[in-house]
């Protein structure tokens, strides 16, 4: 007896603790999205177009293909892109450097949307320095440029080809100690400076002057190549933001992190870069 009359005052401890919490959210599952990144290596520009769904939702992105999308370079119409299925549209053009681009879509049952990238001017990497070669392990500086008298935004990659023409480039992970570049963890617990596929850095430390970046890498082939892109500020916010949100994705401690968009009236990214690049045989 004993038992059940403490089993049923368990039972009514349990229910008269309950609450009922009102779950308020913003419902995203009704917005258009598009996605399109454009520099002047280009021939021609690519928009996907689709259609948010809400946080709660099961089912499968949709895409858009039947949507109208149309791009206007410095104010004048370039005209429409056209639809090559799963919501992907292309137009032939080659992004200017100092241009403004603007996309404008929009699609039935949602609304307009717009957004616009600024093209940056090239940046520029005036050498690769100091080379050491350490077994499997390989070290130099890489020499950069800024451009004075304006906020910039930057990408560093280390890439490794099969040959000297750049056949089947791949990205690979560096370590560097310099100031310039934000403190990032090593995944296998070796550096504390440790960029697993590129570097996302401002020039607060260096504005209008050259600064030098150590880099340390594995030899993944004998020709390789250093990237250096100049991204226009949502570039950078965006790529930043999104690696922040897979970073703390599935972490029940993290804050939640919110990826950043620069299209009004909907969702997505539309950004921009240039870049150089040099190369070198090991």
């Amino acid at each position: 007896m004993r038992t059940i009359i403490t089993s049923l005052l368990l039972c009514l401890l349990f229910v008269s603790c309950e609450k009922e919490i009102p779950f308020d959210i913003d419902d995203d599952g009704n917005k258009l999205v598009i996605n399109s990144f454009i520099g002047p290596n280009l021939d021609e520009i690519h928009v996907q177009v689709s259609q948010s769904k809400s946080v709660i939702s099961t089912e499968s992105l949709q895409n858009l293909p039947n949507a109208t999308v149309t791009l206007y370079k410095n104010g004048a119409s370039l005209g429409a892109l056209t639809s090559v299925g799963d919501g992907k549209f292309v137009i032939t053009h080659t992004p200017e450097i100092g241009a403004t681009y603007r996309i404008e879509a929009s699609a039935q049952g949602l609304d307009d949307v717009t957004a616009e990238t600024t093209i940056p001017a090239t940046p520029n990497i005036d050498t690769l320095a100091n080379p050491e070669f350490t077994g499997e392990e390989f070290k130099f500086d890489a020499v950069i440029e800024d451009f004075p008298n304006q906020d910039n935004f930057y990408q560093l990659l280390l890439l490794f080809t099969a040959d000297e023409f750049g056949t089947d480039p791949f990205v690979a992970g560096f370590s560097s100690e310099s100031p310039i570049l934000p403190g990032n963890s090593d995944p296998f617990g070796e550096s504390e400076n440790y960029y697993f596929d590129d570097a996302f850095f401002t020039d607060n430390a260096f504005n209008g002057t050259n600064a030098s970046i150590d880099i340390e890498a594995y030899l993944g082939s004998s020709y390789f190549a250093v990237q250096y892109l100049h991204c226009s500020e949502e570039y950078y916010l965006y790529k930043l933001t999104l690696d922040n949100y897979f970073e703390n994705d599935g972490n029940p401690f993290s804050q939640p992190v919110q990826i950043f968009s620069n299209v009004e009236g909907g969702l997505g990214i539309f950004a921009s870069y240039s870049f150089d690049q040099i190369s070198a045989v090991l």
